[in-house]
């Protein structure tokens, strides 16, 4: 059976679709996006958690934790440009987009996804 390098796990890169409804036209339609996002710990996801869980402003917090984990959203362009996922870009999305791209990473995470 072939072994796998530790460093291979730690801190590596995942990607998880997310499904997103956008409504156009009068019609509902679900589209779907890679997020790229960079592995944690148990501890680390256990503390992003909790911190979520406690916070108050939870908007904030959640693009907060964002900025820190998503590395790439590969599909996602302004006018043709990939946009870079910093905290200026999640603030201008829409709570709605923020909830589900943090519960795609935390399911994935969780081995649901």
């Amino acid at each position: 059976m072939p072994k796998i390098e530790l460093a291979k796990m730690k801190g590596a890169r995942h990607t998880v679709k997310v499904p997103l409804k956008f409504e156009e036209n009068g019609k509902t339609n679900t589209e779907q996006f890679s997020v790229v996002y960079r592995g944690v710990s148990l501890t680390e996801a256990v503390a992003l958690q909790e911190e979520l869980e406690a916070s108050e402003d939870k908007r904030e917090t959640m693009i907060k934790q964002l900025t820190a984990t998503v590395m790439e959203l590969p599909d996602v362009v302004d006018q043709g440009v990939p946009v870079q996922p910093t905290a200026e870009f999640f603030e201008t999305l829409d709570t709605y987009f923020l909830f589900r791209i943090n519960q795609a990473i935390t399911d994935d995470r969780q081995g649901n996804a």
